[in-house]
């Protein structure tokens, strides 16, 4: 669920749920993204 803030944001959210989950190769990226970003 997302909650936009504007028509923008809800065809942005749109976009995401067409394209389906992620690859494995995006999941890895967004791994090292959190681990960077929360320092764990």
């Amino acid at each position: 669920m997302t909650g936009p803030a504007n028509a923008a944001q809800m065809d942005q959210a749109l976009e995401a749920v067409r394209r389906g989950p992620m690859t494995e190769d995006e999941l890895a990226w967004m791994q090292r993204v959190g681990r960077v970003v929360t320092g764990k």
